[in-house]
């Protein structure tokens, strides 16, 4: 007996932005932890006080929203990457688009949280720990996938 199986199409594009989206939130996170030696439910509380304020770190429970907040931020980053690089052609070069995609993301995050009143000020090590999770954590990541996944 033979089976066949019959493909009718890739996933969409969209799909496969979502999926970068995830792997790049799942990434950055795991890094941050891993680093400051926190859980993630610090580290979400953490993102949901760039909102909320220092009401965040009074429960656990606002983990949920540091979290959504991170997964929406993220979304929107893999999204406009894939609009951006797409229109270039630079989704075959996904190392360059990477790091360059990362230093975007860090420095206009930088701003969103300045703008804020929220940012710490910045130092060395902050702003090269700020690099290395948006470029090697995120932004290399979601290139990486989508240079696989993503056609035009």
């Amino acid at each position: 007996m033979s089976i066949q199986v019959l493909r009718t199409g890739s996933a969409s594009p969209a799909l496969h932005t979502f999926v970068a989206g995830v792997i790049g939130a799942i990434g950055t996170d795991a890094f941050i932890s891993i680093a400051h030696q926190m859980s993630p439910v610090k580290v979400w509380q953490f993102i949901a006080s760039a909102v909320l304020g220092p009401v965040a770190y009074t429960s656990p429970q606002y983990a949920a929203t540091g979290l959504a907040l991170h997964l929406a931020t993220a979304l929107v980053w893999a999204y406009l990457y894939t609009l951006v690089w797409s229109r270039v052609s630079s989704l075959r070069n996904w190392v360059l688009g990477g790091i360059v995609w990362g230093v975007v993301v860090t420095v206009c995050m930088d701003a969103i949280i300045a703008f804020r009143g929220v940012l710490e000020p910045l130092t060395p090590s902050s702003v090269i720990f700020g690099l290395v999770t948006n470029v090697v954590f995120y932004g290399l990541l979601v290139a990486a996938y989508l240079s696989r996944t993503a056609r035009e």
